[in-house]
C-alpha cells in the first residue's frame, strides 16, 4: 500500500491523508497534557481542535492497539506490517522465476 501511494503522489495524484488530531474535539482547558496518554502524538494539538471524535474514544482506541497499528491508522503514518506472516517479503527479492512463464503451447 505504501508503494501504491508513493507512486500515485509520483504520477500527480493527490493523495489526502489526515490523523485522528485533523477530526478530534477540542481539548478542556481542565485535562493536564502531561498526564494524558494521548500526549506522545498530540504535543497540544488537541488544544487547538474543533473535530468530532471524542477525546475519551481516541484514548480508549489507543489503549486497545499496538504502537504500530496506532501509528498506522489513526496517526496516518507509513501502513503497518504487524500481523503478516512474510513482513519482509519483497517480490524483486524472494521471486527469483515464474514457473510458468516460459510453459510449452499446449501444456497445462
Amino acid at each position: 500500500m505504501n508503494r501504491v501511494i508513493e507512486e500515485a503522489a509520483l504520477s500527480g495524484y493527490k493523495i489526502y491523508k489526515w490523523c485522528v488530531f485533523d477530526v478530534m474535539e477540542k481539548c478542556p482547558e481542565w485535562r493536564e497534557c502531561g498526564t494524558c496518554e494521548l500526549w506522545e502524538d498530540c504535543q497540544g494539538k488537541a488544544r487547538h481542535a474543533d473535530g468530532f471524535y471524542s477525546i475519551e474514544d481516541a484514548i480508549s482506541e489507543k489503549r486497545k492497539v499496538s504502537r504500530d497499528t496506532w501509528l498506522s491508522e489513526m496517526l496516518c503514518h507509513k501502513p503497518s506490517q504487524e500481523g503478516l506472516i512474510y513482513k519482509e517479503f519483497d517480490i524483486n527479492v524472494h521471486v527469483v522465476s515464474d514457473p510458468f512463464e516460459h510453459e510449452p503451447e499446449g501444456a497445462g
